[in-house]
């Protein structure tokens, strides 16, 4: 099985996420986490959210 990113290098795991196959260079991109470089992105995307919320959250917290 080939990895979906590098078409030319074989696959050493299938993300948890999505099922895609990936090669050793992808799976490092998410410390081998098992996640793929797509899902990996949203996952931080979702993070950053998330973190932006609890900031704003606290800063109103003060204000009161």
């Amino acid at each position: 099985m080939k990895c979906f990113v590098h078409m030319d290098k074989e696959a050493i795991a299938v993300c948890k996420v999505c099922g895609k196959a990936m090669c050793s260079e992808c799976s490092a991109y998410s410390n081998h986490s098992g996640i793929c470089p797509e899902c990996r992105k949203v996952q931080l995307e979702k993070e950053r959210k998330s973190l932006e919320i609890n900031m704003v959250v606290t800063e109103l917290e003060r204000e009161e």
